[in-house]
């Protein structure tokens, strides 16, 4: 059975809580006691006298006065993020980093070094791949804390770089008021989007030989099904070679990943475990409509037309209006490609 999906109106709005919330917020946390025993008390007791007194953070996302997400924190040193959740419904949607991005902003000040997590080991896989993204690191694990024979698994991610990340994505995805974060509406069809993504020249053989169908990566974000791909060929090619089309994401554990894509990564298994090393989740990006552009685009020419092009480490949105669109397109018109159709770029889907 599909999950419903609620649509954000434009009274949606992610901000600090305030007394109102309490009563909604404590329900909210008790969906989690099976996770979590004792987490109503643990509320009643603790969090709620510290919210008062200023002790502890706490952001709400609301929707039409609904509580839809919420982000508990306390500050320090070594700050903590207590809790962070979302209604089902709404994953998958780029609120969670909103929700992040707003507590974060208020948790951390001038005296925090680091910002750690705990994550049930019970949880969903979705969880731990959630914070990896955001740039925390596995650092340990704690036997027995909440539930008995379940481990906690210990995350920390240095403050700055959390809180200029999550700013980076704020300033992107939401308007900033004097109420807080309003998320912008969904952007446009994937299918519109082209995304730069650099390679290693063996697994750009692989692809053009219909070889390797999946690209496995670390960070990513399943937004992106449907884009188109224009895949730089690193060092010593240095230069354009072919396009796809993103046909699915599929974010998963690192194990699982292998188990279903073996077959179809073009990478051994010593090569993808080095790749995923103290990662717990990553990426496959499945890719069709593969094909080698007409004739190679070096580095040395996108400069030349656009000097402040550098090539990403892993990915990056080509603007459409940017010199390297208007070269492939010219490029598409003046030539075709290697299966001789005169496309524009990005491909079309059949």
């Amino acid at each position: 059975m599909g999950n419903k999906m609620t649509t954000l109106s434009a009274s949606s709005l992610v901000r600090t809580a305030g007394p109102e919330d309490f009563g909604p917020i404590k329900e909210f946390l008790l969906e989690t006691s099976h996770l979590y025993p004792g987490i109503g008390l643990w509320w009643s007791r603790i969090v709620l006298p510290d919210l008062r007194s200023g002790r502890r953070v706490a952001v709400v996302l609301e929707d039409k006065s609904r509580l839809g997400g919420i982000f508990i924190g306390k500050p320090g040193r070594r700050a903590k993020l207590c809790t962070l959740r979302l209604r089902e419904e709404w994953r998958d949607r780029g609120l969670g980093p909103l929700l992040m991005s707003e507590g974060i902003g208020k948790l951390v000040d001038d005296r925090t070094r680091q910002v750690y997590v705990t994550v049930s080991e019970a949880a969903e896989p979705g969880c731990t791949c959630f914070f990896e993204r955001m740039g925390f690191s596995l650092i340990g694990a704690e036997r027995n804390r909440y539930v008995r024979g379940v481990d906690e698994l210990v995350y920390s991610c240095p403050a700055s770089e959390l809180k200029a990340r999550l700013r980076d994505i704020a300033n992107r995805r939401a308007t900033r008021t004097l109420f807080g974060l309003i998320p912008k509406p969904p952007g446009e069809d994937p299918q519109s989007r082209t995304l730069i993504l650099s390679l290693l020249p063996q697994y750009a053989d692989l692809m053009i030989q219909g070889m390797k169908t999946v690209e496995f990566r670390r960070r990513f974000s399943q937004r992106h099904a449907g884009a188109a791909v224009l895949f730089y060929v690193s060092k010593p090619v240095q230069a354009f070679l072919l396009s796809a089309r993103i046909s699915h994401v599929d974010q998963d554990s690192t194990d699982s990943l292998w188990s279903t894509h073996k077959n179809s990564g073009g990478i051994s298994k010593e090569t993808f475990s080095n790749y995923f090393a103290g990662a717990g989740c990553g990426f496959a990006l499945a890719l069709d409509d593969v094909r080698p552009l007409s004739a190679p685009l070096t580095l040395q020419r996108v400069k030349k037309a656009w000097p402040e092009f550098h090539p990403p480490q892993a990915f990056s949105i080509l603007e459409p209006g940017s010199p390297l669109t208007r070269m492939l397109a010219t490029e598409s018109a003046d030539g075709g490609n290697a299966h001789g159709h005169r496309d524009s770029f990005p491909p079309r889907s059949p």
